[in-house]
């Protein structure tokens, strides 16, 4: 487990993915504070687009974002704070659709810990 905290997850998230800066911004903007369940659903939003420009460019760059999407939804999972594994199962992993056709790459593309959180929002 690593010790990743909830409080340190926005910072983390734009470090890691500074794609996704502009749609953190926005979410800012929009909501006047960080409000992380509803930045999750942006963020597999994003995850849906990435994969739509990847299938349409066949993108490295996209399939580099992807990757490091799910390492740090990986290592979230990982958390050694309950709080923050809460926020992948519930806010994330939900928003994955298992019917669209990108489910088996995003599937794919998950870490151990993040399978067995995704196990746990389907099992509810």
């Amino acid at each position: 487990m690593n010790s990743l905290l909830y409080k340190d997850v926005p910072n983390e998230l734009t470090k890691r993915l500074p794609e996704f800066q502009d749609h953190y911004d926005e979410h800012l903007r929009d909501n006047g504070q960080v409000l992380l369940h509803v930045l999750f659903g942006d963020l597999v939003r994003f995850v849906y687009d990435v994969f739509s420009k990847q299938a349409n460019l066949k993108s490295i760059n996209a399939e580099n974002i992807l990757r490091r999407i799910f390492a740090f939804i990986e290592d979230l999972s990982d958390s050694s704070d309950p709080v923050v594994r809460d926020l992948v199962v519930a806010s994330f992993m939900p928003n994955l659709d298992e019917e669209h056709p990108s489910f088996p790459n995003f599937r794919a593309l998950m870490g151990p810990k993040s399978r067995q959180l995704f196990r746990t929002s389907r099992d509810g």
